[in-house]
């Protein structure tokens, strides 16, 4: 099996700091969503994260830094090697738990056919857990939720292109290369980015699952009502929802953990404020308590220790 590589890296030779910075200035002004990764003379690493050319977030090696201000670990430290890692935004949730992790984990030899069989045993943890597949021309990345949550959250990358959702997750099983090298990280609470990936699985598996019943018993005309307003809602608090139907997406890179965690149960809150009036609080309890009823595992302590569905 030859050596596979991630597509989309672009390194540049050690530049000066004036450069380094005047290239990410023009990723970002160009719309930039993805990471940029400086390498310093000193073996220190930044790690910029951009979403649609505006910065979301800072690290310094595998520390989250409290500011985005980039700008000055450049000047601190000079010139550097940059690399450019074009991802969609819900991608850098994934290269948030890497970059986090403090163990090594070792990519293992892996057929392309038996992608879907790992997949479905992953589906029975009690917590997610990510893939990260790479093939010699292709690498992707898979988030299956486990904790009874039926939620898989696939990206592949290739050919200068990424793709997301159902059309990804086809693609990655239909792999014209039967060979490939998998890297599977199971995940926890121990890390703010592991903790982040279960929340946003919760909120968005959730209220999905809300938004579907109230469909059922007043039609999806009543549902769009609801999304326009959280879409309203997400502009003015620079939040990245999306909907296909009853179904929510959030791209959205928080700051912490914490912050995720308040921005959630706000926003669910909305949701539950406009299907009360309409559906009285005892059915609108009763759907909650479907889906506090059928998660399992680290989804169970996430919400209790939130009060989440409080």
């Amino acid at each position: 099996m030859g050596a596979m590589v991630s597509p989309f890296i672009s390194p540049t030779n050690d530049a000066s700091r004036r450069d380094v910075q005047s290239q990410i200035n023009r990723a970002l002004a160009g719309g930039f969503t993805g990471m940029m990764r400086v390498e310093f003379a000193d073996k220190k690493a930044m790690s910029l994260f951009a979403v649609n050319g505006r910065a979301a977030q800072v690290y310094l090696r595998n520390h989250r830094l409290p500011s985005l201000n980039w700008e000055r670990e450049l000047e601190a430290r000079g010139k550097g090697q940059l690399t450019l890692r074009p991802i969609p935004a819900n991608g850098i949730r994934f290269e948030k738990i890497l970059l986090e992790q403090l163990e090594t984990v070792l990519p293992q030899p892996a057929s392309t056919t038996r992608l879907q069989t790992m997949f479905d045993l992953a589906k029975q943890d009690h917590s997610a857990t990510l893939f990260h597949i790479q093939w010699k021309d292709a690498d992707g990345y898979v988030m299956v939720a486990g904790g009874n949550i039926p939620l898989v959250k696939p990206i592949l990358r290739a050919n200068d292109s990424a793709e997301e959702g159902l059309a990804a997750l086809n693609q990655i099983l239909a792999w014209n290369e039967t060979d490939c090298m998998v890297t599977t990280h199971r995940g926890d609470i121990t890390s703010q980015a592991w903790l982040e990936a279960h929340l946003n699985i919760l909120f968005e598996w959730s209220c999905s699952h809300i938004l579907q019943q109230y469909a059922k018993l007043t039609g999806l005309v009543m549902v769009n009502l609801i999304v326009r307003s959280l879409k309203v809602n997400a502009v003015q608090n620079k939040r990245e929802i999306f909907a296909n139907g009853a179904n929510l997406t959030d791209s959205t890179i928080f700051g912490t953990a914490a912050e995720m965690s308040r921005a959630y149960r706000k926003m669910k809150s909305v949701i539950e404020s406009h299907i009360e009036p309409v559906i009285g609080s005892a059915l609108l309890k009763n759907i909650l308590e479907q889906s506090r009823s059928s998660m399992r595992g680290v989804y169970v302590r996430i919400s209790e220790a939130t009060e989440y569905f409080e």
